[in-house]
């Protein structure tokens, strides 16, 4: 999924992504995140998927932080 992001990107060198996300109650909120690298992807066995999301350091939130793809909105470079 992440080489998939990236494939659509035109500045594929970029460090950091703007990542434009719905949150779990609704609310679109942006994030500025380090570029995830393909190891970063989690799974959810509650959903029996293997691949739900990366995670990638937040520099809104001064910290690591998980996103699900379904829940992407837009993702700049």
């Amino acid at each position: 999924m992440i080489m998939n992001l990236e494939k659509n990107m035109k500045n594929k060198k970029a460090k950091h992504w703007q990542v434009v996300y719905k949150t779990v109650d609704g609310r679109t909120e942006l994030y500025t995140v380090d570029k995830p690298v393909q190891d970063d992807q989690f799974g959810n066995s509650d959903e029996g998927q293997s691949i739900v999301g990366f995670t990638a350091y937040c520099h809104n939130r001064g910290g690591y932080r998980r996103f699900r793809y379904d829940r992407l909105v837009t993702v700049v470079s």
